[in-house]
């Protein structure tokens, strides 16, 4: 009896996947009826296109209203009733766009209108079925799934309290006293990676990056994190990063769809968010993993210092670029917090200027080459003055 009821809840949870396809079914074919619109000119009437856009925009809004209730009809009645509904409401909405098509067919049939109009019919009514077989089937198994989320939930909060109870055992056992190893090696911090290394991995990532229109960044992303952190060293101890495109990529969605319904004003909070994931991922060669990374920096704030020093440089002519570079780089590294420990930056810009200025006459003596050695030498001074603070920080958020 366990095994059939399994059966028929793996059932409904397929039903409800595929229902959801339709959304980006609608939105590719409403895409294809502006750039038709386009393209065409007066070529057909207007008003039929003004017909079909307004009937596809109520059954996209059908949708995306469908797919919200897909994830929350399991655990409540009332949702799975709306969820029944809509799905009625798509099948008569395909219905109705097949009667369109073969309206337009008669009347119009030289018409783009005809064949996706008669196309978005045909295509996605079986979806509204598997929405409304998914719904009545999830209706009796409703008290199975809160059941199940509230033994989830349960085994979740002992798990964060667990981990939570480590990390103060391993507090509490190192201490905060000093640590002599990393004494001795807080001139052993560097950057061993290879120039050529560097720009195959910036050509490999831009060229996915301009294919996938942005979509893939993350994939390249995580790519040149993996490979920088790799060949860098704080105190003489590697750091690694564990961070999958797979992780990234859901939230970088996300972040992009909110930029663009606020108006590009939630952009200025990505990058604290880019920089926080990041930083969750990366580990130090040695410690503890489970104690969690943070940047503990404010989101406006961060981007400011960035901005500002680029816009520093620029209006300085680059002459006083190095101390901005170190303004930047002070502010960012003193703010990361890397296996419960937080790292400190020494560097002095008077210290870079010098170096600065001797890379700048060996540019101009070999016709801009030594130019492409700058970034790694510059990565290396960053990661030499890069220091591990004696004792541990507690993240409590896990």
């Amino acid at each position: 009896m366990k095994n059939k009821g399994e059966k028929k809840t793996k059932t409904g949870n397929i039903l409800r996947i595929i229902s959801s396809l339709p959304i980006l079914i609608l939105f590719l074919f409403l895409l294809l009826v502006i750039i038709m619109g386009l393209i065409e000119g007066g070529r057909a009437e207007s008003s039929e296109f003004i017909v079909f856009t307004v009937c596809a925009s109520v059954f996209l809004i059908i949708s995306i209203l469908l797919l919200i209730c897909i994830h929350q009809a399991k655990y409540h009645k009332w949702c799975n009733n709306v969820f029944l509904i809509l799905g009625i409401l798509f099948v008569l909405c395909s219905c109705f766009f097949i009667g369109l098509g073969i309206y337009f067919i008669i009347n119009n049939p030289d018409t783009y209108v005809t064949l996706i109009a008669f196309g978005i019919g045909i295509l996605v009514i079986p979806f509204g079925v598997c929405s409304i077989i998914g719904a009545k089937r999830g209706k009796k198994w409703i008290p199975v799934f809160v059941e199940e989320r509230k033994q989830r939930e349960e085994l979740e909060k002992q798990r964060k309290e667990e981990a939570l109870q480590k990390r103060k055992e391993i507090i509490n056992n190192q201490g905060n006293g000093a640590n002599e190893t990393e004494n001795k090696n807080s001139d052993k911090g560097g950057f061993d990676g290879r120039l050529i290394q560097e720009i195959g991995w910036y050509l490999l990532g831009s060229l996915v990056t301009i294919i996938t229109l942005g979509i893939c960044y993350p994939l390249a992303y995580c790519w040149m994190l993996k490979w920088n952190y790799k060949h860098t060293l704080y105190d003489g101890k590697r750091l690694s990063f564990d961070g999958k495109a797979t992780q990234l990529i859901g939230k970088w969605i996300c972040w992009l769809l909110l930029s663009i319904v606020t108006l590009g004003i939630f952009s200025l909070f990505i990058p604290k968010k880019l920089m926080n994931w990041k930083v969750k991922h990366l580990h130090l060669e040695g410690e503890h993993p489970e104690l969690g990374g943070t940047f503990k920096a404010n989101a406006l704030a961060y981007v400011f210092v960035c901005i500002g020093c680029f816009l520093l440089s620029i209006l300085t002519l680059s002459i006083f670029r190095p101390i901005f570079i170190t303004w930047e780089n002070r502010y960012i590294q003193n703010r990361l917090v890397i296996d419960g420990r937080r790292m400190e930056f020494d560097g002095k810009g008077t210290h870079l200027l010098g170096k600065y200025i001797l890379w700048t006459l060996l540019k101009i003596i070999t016709l801009g080459i030594y130019g492409l050695f700058v970034h790694i030498k510059l990565k290396k001074w960053v990661a030499k003055h890069t220091h591990i603070k004696q004792g541990y920080e507690l993240i409590e958020k896990i």
